[in-house]
């Protein structure tokens, strides 16, 4: 047995000390005691020694989302609290964190694909398990640096790749069906932000989080740089989109006469309230000024379609719906890109890869014509000479 002294550093409990001691017994021989306290002298010495403890994977991870409020937005956080509360505390949570490996990430990879399904129905998709093993890899990346664990077990794991990924089928409307609906809303207080997501292609937080102060009528101009998310069950509103950039962008004549007359209707309800309406400034919202909850105004659209008995989509289709109507239309995709946030045009060329072909072959056609047409026209003038 040995008692070795190591220096300062985090002890089993993560505090820091100014003086730790490691304790070890069982040695068939002094020649394993000395060489077992010379490596634990050396990697103390060269800052990779970590303390032996017993904290469980549970554990940490609690303790890791317990910061990421100061480190990403907070649906981005809540959305990490989820995946792990939900994939990863129940099927890891006991195991030491120390003793975590690869192979207990396989594992939870294998079972997830096989059987994760809540309801027993089989596994879960590929996505969902690749979002869980990065959850994993940042979670321990944190206790490598947080001096737990030595090593991070999620570089050394083999996670579904993202090329076995089956994408779902991209269900959107087209622009009659978008026509026929808005028809159908025409007059209720649904109608106009209904009419901002089709026409814009506007993530449904952005609607939701849009103030007048950020909307220009008479230019036809709104600025996208607020929106309004559910965290923890409870609305939040946010000073920033998705991508963290705000936009500007161009309202059509027709979308701007819609909300010409919203605001008309909007004023009237605040009026009649009086001091009961809750001002936000908000361009949609409940008709005491509250704003919608996300969560409740896309099923209201889903009532609403089904009612009206249209193709079934969710709300977030329009957004896909108006992408796929402007590449069709031959709207460039960078343009696209910009209206939609995406951060790269190469999401929007991989989203809606399907719609490509079409353009490409319009446009072919387009360039054989006028080549064509060129040639039929030098023909003529050397017929002429």
């Amino acid at each position: 047995w040995f008692v070795v002294d190591l220096g300062p550093g985090p002890d089993s409990d993560g505090v820091w000390r100014q003086r730790r001691q490691a304790r070890r017994r069982g040695f068939k021989t002094k020649g394993d005691a000395l060489t077992a306290m010379t490596k634990l002298r050396t990697e103390a010495d060269e800052g990779v020694y970590i303390a032996a403890h017993a904290e469980t994977v549970s554990s940490w991870i609690t303790r890791w989302i317990a910061t990421l409020d100061t480190q990403v937005k907070p649906g981005t956080a809540d959305f990490y609290k989820q995946f792990a509360n939900r994939y990863v505390v129940p099927r890891l949570g006991p195991i030491p964190l120390q003793r975590l490996d690869a192979h207990h990430l396989n594992m939870l990879y294998s079972d997830m694909l096989r059987s994760g399904r809540k309801d027993g129905k089989g596994g879960l998709s590929v996505a969902t398990t690749r979002h869980v093993h990065v959850l994993l890899g940042k979670a321990l990346d944190a206790a490598v640096k947080a001096g737990r664990i030595k090593t991070n077990p999620a570089r050394l794991a083999s996670p579904p790749s993202a090329r076995s990924a089956e994408r779902p089928e991209m269900r959107t409307w087209s622009a009659g069906n978008i026509a026929k609906f808005l028809d159908l809303e025409a007059g209720t207080r649904y109608e106009a932000p209904f009419a901002f997501l089709a026409f814009t292609g506007c993530r449904r937080g952005e609607v939701l989080g849009l103030v007048w102060g950020d909307v220009n009528l008479t230019q036809g101009q709104v600025s996208i740089r607020r929106t309004i998310t559910v965290v923890d069950g409870k609305l939040h509103r946010s000073a920033s989109t998705k991508s963290g950039k705000g936009r500007s962008i161009r309202l059509q004549p027709e979308l701007v006469a819609i909300l010409k007359s919203w605001r008309k209707r909007q004023l009237v309800e605040r009026i009649a309230l009086g001091a009961g309406y809750g001002d936000e400034d908000l361009v949609f919202c409940q008709a005491d000024g509250r704003p919608y909850n996300p969560k409740h105004f896309s099923r209201e659209f889903e009532r609403r379609s089904r009612r009206h008995e249209m193709p079934p989509i969710r709300l977030h289709d329009l957004r896909h719906s108006y992408a796929t109507i402007a590449l069709a239309a031959g709207v460039p995709a960078k343009v696209v890109a910009d209206r939609l946030g995406h951060g790269s045009v190469m999401i929007t060329l991989d989203l809606y890869s399907h719609v490509m072909p079409v353009v490409e072959a319009a446009h072919a056609d387009a360039v054989g014509a006028i080549i064509t047409r060129a040639r039929a026209e030098g023909l003529s003038r050397d017929d002429n000479l």
